[in-house]
Order: C-alpha cells, then sequence, then structure tokens
C-alpha cells in the first residue's frame, strides 16, 4: 500500500479561530488531471465515431474521469472550531462555497481520537509486507503504510472523522492541536 498524506491543513483564522481544511495541493492534482483529460478529449474527439458502436463505453468511462477528476478538484472540506461562540462547524463546498454545513456545540466535544487500524498482521501479531523481494523498497517493514489512521472528533452521540491517511505522525500533530485547542483530552486506539 503506497503512503497517503493527511489532506488537511490547520490553519488559525485568529485567536479564538481555528481551521483544519483541504490542502490545495490535494485538490490541485485532480484539477491537473482534469485538464490533462480536456485538453486530450478535445484533441482527438469524433462525436460521429466515438458516441456510437463500440466506442461508446469507452467514451462513457472517459467522460466519467472527466467529471470525476473534476469534482475531486473541486471539492474541500472546512472544519472551523470557534472557541468563543462554542461551536464547531464543518462545512462541505465547491471553492470553499458551503453547500452543506454542520454545527456543533463545543461543549459536546468529548476527545479527540486517532483510531489506527494495522492491515497487514502475519505471525504473532507482525506487520507483514504481501510484496515481492524487488517491491520492498516500497514496501518498507515497520512503515505507517502497512496501517490505516483515522483522526476524529468524538461527541456524545457520534464522531466526526476529520482526516484519513496512511502516515498516522502527521494526523498525531494535528490531533493534538485540536484537542490543545479545544481543551479536551487526546487519545489514541489501535482498532
Amino acid at each position: 500500500m503506497l503512503s497517503s498524506r493527511p489532506s488537511l491543513r490547520l490553519r488559525r483564522i485568529d485567536e479564538n479561530r481555528l481551521a483544519a481544511e483541504t490542502r490545495p495541493g490535494s485538490r490541485a492534482l485532480y484539477l491537473f488531471f482534469f485538464l490533462i483529460l480536456l485538453a486530450s478529449m478535445l484533441m482527438s474527439m469524433d462525436p460521429a465515431r466515438d458516441f456510437s458502436g463500440g466506442r461508446l463505453a469507452g467514451t462513457v468511462v472517459f467522460l466519467g474521469l472527466l467529471l470525476g477528476s473534476l469534482a475531486f478538484g473541486l471539492y474541500g472540506r472546512r472544519l472551523i472550531i470557534d472557541r468563543k461562540a462554542g461551536a464547531l462547524e464543518l462545512q462541505r463546498g465547491v471553492f470553499m462555497l458551503p453547500f452543506a454545513t454542520t454545527s456543533v456545540a463545543s461543549a459536546d466535544v468529548r476527545r479527540v481520537v486517532l483510531k489506527r487500524a494495522v492491515l497487514l498482521r502475519g505471525k504473532a501479531g507482525r506487520r507483514q509486507s504481501p510484496t515481492p523481494r524487488m517491491l520492498q523498497w516500497l514496501f518498507s517493514p515497520g512503515s505507517a503504510r502497512h496501517e490505516l489512521a483515522t483522526l476524529a472528533i468524538e461527541l456524545a452521540a457520534e464522531s466526526i472523522r476529520v482526516d484519513s491517511s496512511t502516515e498516522p505522525l502527521p494526523l498525531r500533530h494535528i490531533g493534538e492541536q485540536l484537542a490543545d485547542f479545544l481543551g479536551v483530552p487526546y487519545a489514541e486506539v489501535e482498532e
């Protein structure tokens, strides 16, 4: 499993507000992919041939990739913690124009938790790599690539997923900063 970095970054808005928002680089990669696909489509598409017969399925898959990369490039999440107002606000939107907003009182927050799930285990519970010897440099033993870490804010009745990654160390730093800002405990749990 190749590593995936956390997709969120922390940004201090002012002394009472903290935002965890989608990294611009994550979205830029999808938008770049969209532009490459769009350019290749515009240069080589012939509607008379591509929308008929045996090429129709390939054209539909190509258009699905095109629209999917655009959607991932435009979509973003932002979690705003406001200590003064005592609220957490989770915004989902396109280019930071929110279309769905969820608000929770910060008094309902129990803790910030990093859930770590080890994906591959060998003998005696040790991590195991499924790759041949030639590919060991991709999956070095003991690396974090064999686990999935999920950072969440636990409430009384539910939890809000903040981010997921195969690299738990950056998520640990984000989680500790969120817990410190909220004034709640931070915990790590292995599942």
